[in-house]
């Protein structure tokens, strides 16, 4: 972060506050850093690809290979080992810390499918082919068999890339380095590339006659790392021992407006600004003097459309690599940071017209506004506190600036002594950083006027023990509102009170009059029934069929009204019966209904029952509930030729939503707002027998379980019935 700190002066010319403004430089610097590190490995590859062209034998190459990794590409450790012909990994070449690398001899000649390799990079790579990272190795359970040994030596972060002859896995290239998350996109592409360079050279030295297609393959190696650089957002130019520009970057021309050709061949120095130029001679001059150190600095350059702008940029000297031999600029255009910066230098100039106008917008605000230093003495006040101080006869000219504002409180006498009291240790607490906020409403206790504020005491800098503003708002509207609401409220409760007792009553009249209604009923269609019988038995041989269907009629009838007065008994036995939770074995309860469905009526149907929670409910009232859904279940799949019901649930935080399910006739989703009402049905008495209760019944007794139950349906591919209950 940069910081710069502006003080806000009094009338006097002394500070009162002061506001730090910071810029955040993070991006900057993880720039540099990576740039750094494309540099280096930029390096590291073309190296490796010079010692493929020269060098002729196998070991050397290895040896040189592992040995480029530690010098350019800084690694702490690099070795390469290959497979023998019975699966074991023998290391041939390492280069690295020598204390690590004492380590590595009791991994040499280990089957790589052995637990000590098999999950390492190493292993990974071997078994598929593709590279294989550990980032945070000494976290990553992969590499629990080495913890020790990572931590000893430092060892944070590795990668293994395969080394292939003719398409085929034969070893690996290991690199470690000692920072986590080290490897990233980037740097995988160009170790890819190195270890893929010297799988191809290890086939040309055994074929002499591949020795045209390896030269191709290390151009394009060449091509893929130039497209590389030339794709980064910072602008890269190459400089040489002329200090004339050779090489720029595509981002070069959209940062300065000049195209390669117009810099070719042009001394860089042409392009600085005549007030950089000595001191920007004198820094390429130092990066000269040591070469490999990438250095940074500022300074003005020439844009094509005439005006200079701010560039800052990490130079390095590589005239000792041949491949490069210049001085390598990577820079990145901070004009707007500079003119910010210089911003920042107005701004001191701006501070007193600030300071004036914080007057001014203390003054317009309608609160009673004063401010507190750190040791809770009054600085300032706006002009509705000093209007609130004539009001109220406060003493001093000042209106209590300089005063402490605690010891003010602390004074207080008679009805608003607790009031302030309250205010003094809250303001205290603000003030000492222990409290972020105070607030409270009081009311003021003026001889001649009722109102009502609100106080509320704030730091003047977020998370800073700088002082705090006080203000008190006039709250006296809204507070004799929420008075009168609250008497509506009281007068409101009481009118609930007696409703409900009066529901009360009510309930209980209509459940008499339901038990009435249902036994005295009963007696007359027995009676029915009865007769119907003993005409049937005395006079029926002599009926014909029309008469006999008329007497079948009569029977059906008695039973389906039978079965409305159960249903009615039910309905008001659930209704008034007190809830009994306890835990309920759901699952159990399920099969003792199916084996009771089964023993009575004679069905096909096939149950499919998933191991189904406890649930905290009435054990006989969700008993109805699951012969109610698993018998309507049964019956509207019985004219299926596979029948099937399905009972399971799905889980939630608080709640279980059960479900009964089956393939049977379904119903029409445009009906649904009659399926849960009392006797209502969606299908004939034709079709299947019932009376329009049981669902109504259903949904009573989930909903005194403070659930809820629905449904879902297709016509003729059956119907799922769900309902919650707690857990």
């Amino acid at each position: 972060m940069d910081t710069t700190i502006v003080p806000f002066l009094s009338e006097l010319g002394k500070p009162t506050q002061y506001i730090a403004i910071r810029a955040d430089i993070t991006a900057r610097k993880k720039a540099d850093e990576d740039l750094q590190k494309v540099n280096r490995f930029y390096a590291f590859i073309s190296r490796i690809n010079q010692s493929i062209v020269h060098i002729k034998d196998k070991q050397e190459l290895l040896d040189t290979a592992c040995n480029i990794a530690i010098e350019v590409g800084k690694f702490k450790m690099a070795w390469i080992s290959f497979l023998d012909e019975t699966n074991k990994l023998n290391i041939v070449s390492f280069a690295g810390d020598e204390n690590a690398t004492k380590e590595l001899a009791k991994y040499s000649s280990l089957d790589y499918t052995s637990p000590m390799l098999r999950d390492t990079p190493a292993g990974r790579a071997l078994r598929t082919g593709e590279y294989a990272i550990s980032n945070e190795a000494q976290s990553d359970p992969a590499m629990l068999p080495r913890n020790e040994e990572q931590v000893q030596h430092g060892l944070k972060a590795n990668i293994a890339l395969p080394i292939k002859k003719f398409g085929k896995t034969i070893g690996v290239f290991r690199f470690v380095y000692s920072t986590e998350n080290y490897f990233d996109k980037a740097e995988i592409a160009l170790l890819m590339e190195a270890a893929g360079d010297i799988s191809f050279a290890l086939e040309v030295m055994k074929k002499d006659k591949l020795r045209a297609e390896a030269e191709e393959k290390l151009v394009q190696s060449e091509e893929h790392q130039r497209a590389l650089i030339e794709n980064v957002t910072d602008a890269i130019i190459l400089i040489n021992e002329n200090s004339e520009t050779v090489y720029q970057s595509p981002s070069a021309k959209r940062i300065t407006g000049f195209s390669l050709e117009d810099v070719k061949g042009r001394p860089f120095f042409e392009f600085v600004h005549p007030d950089d130029l000595k001191s920007c001679i004198d820094f390429f001059q130092q990066v000269f003097r040591e070469p490999g150190v990438p250095k940074q600095n500022q300074y003005r350059i020439l844009h094509k459309q005439g005006h200079y702008i701010w560039i800052e940029g990490t130079i390095i000297n590589l005239f000792h690599n041949d491949s490069i031999k210049a001085f390598v600029v990577n820079y990145r255009d901070i004009t707007e940071r500079k003119q910010s910066e210089q911003s920042i230098i107005s701004l001191n100039e701006e501070l007193t017209i600030a300071n004036q106008q914080q007057s001014s917008i203390l003054n317009a605000l309608p609160a009673n506004i004063t401010l507190l230093d750190r040791a809770g003495t009054i600085i300032a006040v706006n002009e509705s506190w000093k209007k609130f101080g004539d009001e109220n006869n406060l003493q001093g000219s000042q209106y209590c600036v300089g005063d402490n504002y605690i010891a003010v409180c602390q004074k207080a006498t008679g009805a608003e002594k607790y009031e302030a009291d309250l205010m003094a240790a809250g303001t205290q607490q603000v003030l000492n950083g222990t409290l972020p906020e105070f607030a409270m409403e009081y009311p003021c206790h003026s001889p001649t006027t009722k109102r009502w504020f609100r106080v509320e005491v704030r730091p003047l800098l977020e998370k800073k023990q700088s002082g705090v503003v006080i203000m008190h708002i006039n709250i006296t509207e809204r507070k004799m509102a929420e008075i009168a609401i609250q008497e509506l409220n009281e007068n409101l409760e009481l009118r609930v009170t007696e409703r409900t007792t009066e529901l009360t009553e009510a309930n209980k009249a209509l459940e008499a009059f339901s038990y009435s209604v249902s036994h005295d009923l009963r007696a007359p269609v027995r009676a029915v029934t009865s007769f119907t019988k003993i005409i049937q038995k005395e006079y029926g041989a002599g009926f014909d069929a029309d008469c006999n269907e008329l007497f079948e009629h009569i029977e059906t009838s008695s039973k389906r009204m039978n079965a409305i007065i159960d249903d009615l008994l039910n309905l008001a036995k659930y209704e008034k019966e007190k809830l009994r939770l306890a835990p309920l074995d759901m699952s159990k309860l399920v099969k003792n209904i199916w084996d009771n469905i089964s023993f009575s009526t004679s069905h096909k149907a096939i149950l499919q029952l998933a191991d189904l929670p406890l649930a905290n409910a009435d054990e006989s009232m969700i008993e109805q509930v699951l012969v109610n859904l698993i018998s309507n279940a049964v019956k509207y799949s019985s004219k299926k030729e596979k029948p099937m019901v399905i009972v399971g649930y799905e889980k939630a935080d608080v709640t279980i939503t059960f479900f009964v399910k089956d393939n049977g006739a379904g119903f029409d989703m445009k009906n649904y707002n009659r399926l849960f009402g009392a006797f209502q049905r969606l299908h004939g008495t034709s079709e299947f027998e019932g009376t329009g209760v049981g669902l109504h019944l259903v949904k009573r007794i989930v909903e005194r379980h403070g659930g809820a139950v629905w449904a879902e349906s297709k016509i003729d591919e059956g119907a799922t019935f769900y309902f919650t209950l707690p857990v």
